[in-house]
């Protein structure tokens, strides 16, 4: 059957940076200064262990043209509240909206040419029957970006630069490429 919205998925106040400021019942995340580093703004609940899990985000602010944001996923075994970014450690997989690279235990390696900026809407569908990682941008999928997924994750972003504000599309629909890709048969 088709793929729901986002299932609910929504920034938990309690699982983000103190920098990050959560509003709209969770909708909107924004950074109120600029950080050290990266920090973490963890979305919940957990991914369901099985079955295709997505959400969508649409980058309201960027803070700067660069677009210092990363979306992916994380065990939430980072310590967040220490300004810990997913990417940075070894139970976070990220996709690097600067350069289009796949962030993991803080080394890169080239994913994708698509860069997002300001405006666009980026999309994460966790595929835990495959436990496979794609990204959307704009509705077009740049492939599988990770394989071999652990069983207990979150949608996480981990931005650093004042004003960055990232919005849940809580209306969003797994785009009908994936539906082709990701089949009950699994991947095309």
């Amino acid at each position: 059957g088709p793929i729901p919205p986002t299932s609910g998925f929504r920034f938990d106040p309690a699982r983000c940076h103190s920098i990050v400021q959560v509003r709209e019942e969770g909708l909107v995340a924004s950074l109120r200064v600029d950080g050290d580093s990266e920090h973490s703004a963890m979305l919940m609940p957990p991914i369901p262990p099985s079955g295709q899990h997505y959400v969508e985000l649409l980058l309201e602010n960027t803070g700067t043209p660069d677009c210092f944001i990363q979306l992916g996923v994380c065990r939430g075994t980072h310590e967040v509240d220490k300004g810990v970014p997913a990417y940075q450690t070894d139970s976070g997989w990220c996709f690097s909206c600067h350069n289009g690279n796949l962030l993991h235990a803080d080394q890169g390696v080239e994913y994708c040419k698509r860069l997002p900026r300001q405006g666009d809407r980026v999309g994460m569908l966790a595929d835990m029957d495959w436990r496979t990682l794609e990204i959307f941008v704009n509705g077009e999928g740049q492939g599988v970006m990770v394989r071999g997924l652990p069983d207990r994750l979150f949608f996480v972003v981990d931005a650093g630069d004042a004003h960055q504000t990232l919005r849940v599309v809580p209306t969003a629909a797994l785009p009908a490429q994936a539906r082709a890709t990701h089949s009950p048969q699994g991947p095309a």
